[in-house]
């Protein structure tokens, strides 16, 4: 009895171990879109000092939060973060400042 309740401590230890690895890798991935879609926005001085464009990235689904000027500046942020290697899926909250004005 004693040396089934260890091999189960063990095998549970290690699908522990393993179900947290892959959710540290997970983040990590996420972590490294983010930073491809900051870097792609950095590029395109329209899209930054006023613009404030905040990214999210959960499992691969970078979200887009923010304002700027004009229609063409949230397609531009859209697409940079579409274009972005490992993007599965891209939700726009963007909105212009000045709406119609």
């Amino acid at each position: 009895m004693n040396r089934i309740t260890r091999f189960s401590t063990c095998a549970a230890s290690a699908l522990l171990a393993a179900l947290c690895v892959g959710c540290m890798t997970d983040r990590t991935k996420d972590e490294a879109i983010t930073s491809r879609v900051n870097s792609g926005i950095a590029e395109h001085p329209e899209l930054i000092g006023t613009n404030a464009i905040r990214i999210q990235t959960i499992n691969g689904t970078v979200y887009l939060y923010g304002h700027v000027d004009t229609p063409t500046e949230r397609q531009l942020a859209e697409s940079i973060a579409s274009n972005t290697p490992e993007v599965r899926s891209v939700v726009d909250s963007v909105r212009l400042s000045n709406p119609g004005g």
